[in-house]
């Protein structure tokens, strides 16, 4: 009867251990499911391509070549307001694809700013991450 017991224990252990990974899982697919390229633009063939979890993971400027660089590329939150506002806003309108333009497909926004609104990105990064590349 005891052995019964714990072995129950033990599976009801491995169920929420799998329940809390799958859940885990589910929430960071979650990031990049969000993400999709506006319909109607125009994209190129390499556009099906684009992997929002690491868009353009090449160094940018091969000629400017740092030891020690980090990739910024990926999902941001963004926010369209008007030009008069200056205050950093508190809530966002979407996620945008960096590093491609606003009104690009591949930014999964496809809006135009213009000179009447303000751009805002926001997005939280680790500096001492172990995406750090060198070479």
């Amino acid at each position: 009867m005891i052995q019964t017991s714990k072995q129950g224990r033990q599976m009801r252990q491995i169920a929420s251990s799998l329940i809390l990974a799958g859940l885990l899982m589910a929430g960071s697919a979650g990031f990049a499911q969000d993400y999709k390229p506006v319909e109607g633009k125009i994209m190129t063939k390499w556009a099906k391509d684009v992997n929002p979890k690491a868009p353009l993971p090449e160094y940018p400027r091969p000629q400017l070549k740092r030891a020690e660089w980090q990739n910024l590329n990926g999902l941001w939150q963004y926010a369209i307001t008007d030009a008069s506002i200056e205050a950093i806003p508190t809530s966002f309108d979407g996620k945008i694809l960096v590093p491609y333009p606003v009104e690009s497909a591949l930014s999964g926004v496809g809006k135009t700013v213009g000179e009447d609104h303000a751009l805002w990105y926001n997005t939280t990064i680790n500096q001492k991450s172990s995406k750090v590349k060198t070479g």
